[in-house]
Formats: structure tokens, sequence, C-alpha cells
């Protein structure tokens, strides 16, 4: 078994903490209250492409709500895809005060506005709850030499382009980030 020293665990730790932030969120209507909602359809949006993490959140929690019958409206769910959940976003803004459309978000939510692809942030949504943790895992093959995040970073330290690295996201998202966190105190 390989382990961590007590600095990536820390760092590790700090992800985990920051990719909690799944969280379901709404427009928020201040008028609506638990004995008369909802009172039609709730349209549920998955802010990413068919089948990615968000449409696979929301479908789910669509189905449980229906399947534990504590929802009684249609939920019909709607992917509304691009710049990393930032199209929807800005689409929810056009919403404010509407309380039938229900989203979920990751992190990433974070994310765009720091790489400067939306001014919008989780401070224009209502969160509703938590629903996620997105764990990172950093694995080698059986027969690598790398036993050890340290032989890991030390091997990137001597030659940069010895090592190859790999994540099912694109540069600038949580997998990335993820990475460089661990880097980062190795120089």
């Amino acid at each position: 078994m390989r382990h961590l020293t007590k600095s990536m665990m820390v760092l590790v730790t700090i992800v985990l903490l920051l990719s909690t932030a799944t969280a379901l969120f709404a427009n928020g209507g201040a008028e609506t209250t638990a004995e008369n909602y909802p009172k039609g359809n709730l349209d549920f949006v998955a802010p990413g492409g068919a089948g990615g993490g968000w449409d696979l959140t929301i479908r789910t929690t669509a189905k449980i709500l229906k399947d534990t019958n504590l929802v009684s409206v249609p939920m019909p769910v709607r992917n509304n895809p691009g710049a990393g959940g930032s199209v929807h976003l800005a689409s929810l803004q056009e919403m404010k005060g509407q309380d039938r459309t229900i989203t979920v978000y990751s992190a990433p939510l974070l994310l765009t506005k720091l790489a400067g692809t939306t001014d919008l942030g989780y401070e224009d949504v209502t969160p509703l709850a938590g629903l996620i943790a997105d764990y990172a895992t950093f694995v080698v093959k059986a027969d690598s030499p790398y036993e050890t995040m340290a032989d890991l970073m030390n091997a990137l330290k001597s030659d940069i382009k010895s090592v190859k690295i790999g994540g099912i996201s694109s540069a600038g998202s949580m997998d990335h980030l993820q990475f460089l966190i661990m880097r980062k105190p190795q120089g």
C-alpha cells in the first residue's frame, strides 16, 4: 500500500472540502411556502451535456423525488450545457424570483468565475442541498517506479517531461487543480 505524507493528506483534505461544494440550486421565490409548493411542473436542468456528472445527478434526484412521492408534479429534465455551466448560470439570471427551475452545480461553479469565463458565481443562485463529494484519487500502474507521491513529485522536479499526467477534465478543471495542489509544495 502506498502512503501519503501528512502534508499531502492536509492538501487532499482541502481538495475534498472544496469538492463537496456540489449542490442543488434554485432561483428562490419569496412568496412560496411548503404548503403550496410546487403548484406546477418543475424544470430540472443539468448545466452540462447528457450523460455527464451534472446530468446524472439531476436525473437521479428527479427520479428519487418521484419514486418516493416527495414531489407529485412533473419534473422534466433538460440540459443547458456550455462554458463549464456558465451558459446555464447566465440564463438563471433572467429568471430571478422564479421558483420552478432547479439545477445542479459543483466546484466548477467556483472555477468558471476564477477563470474569467463569467462574472457570475455561487452568490447568484440559492443553494438547496449538498449532494455529492468529488474525491480526487491519484493512481499509477502496478509496475510503476513510483511508490509514493514524493517519488512522483521528485521525478517531475528532475524532468517534468518524464511523467505523463492524465485526468478526465480540461485544463483549469478540478482534475487539473487537484494535481497542481499536490504539486505546489514540491516546488
